[in-house]
């Protein structure tokens, strides 16, 4: 993913970047601060409810497949 920075200057958007954008968003709302891992479990329950295979969400994970089980 990647964002316009100005003066059709595209940048990548980093973990840093979405998450001081998130975190500044919720903060004007009274919300408390997150970390990135909570996208990422939320991630793999939301794969894993659409039915798809265990072993193909340790692959995207990039999991060894003992930490999964």
């Amino acid at each position: 993913f990647c964002y316009d920075a100005g003066r059709d200057r595209l940048v990548s958007l980093t973990k840093h970047k979405f998450l001081l954008v998130c975190n500044s968003v919720w903060a004007v709302h009274g919300l408390p601060r997150i970390l990135g891992h909570c996208f990422r479990i939320s991630g793999t329950t939301e794969v894993l409810l659409r039915n798809t295979p265990p072993h193909i969400v340790k692959v995207m994970g990039l999991w060894s497949p003992d930490s999964f089980v």
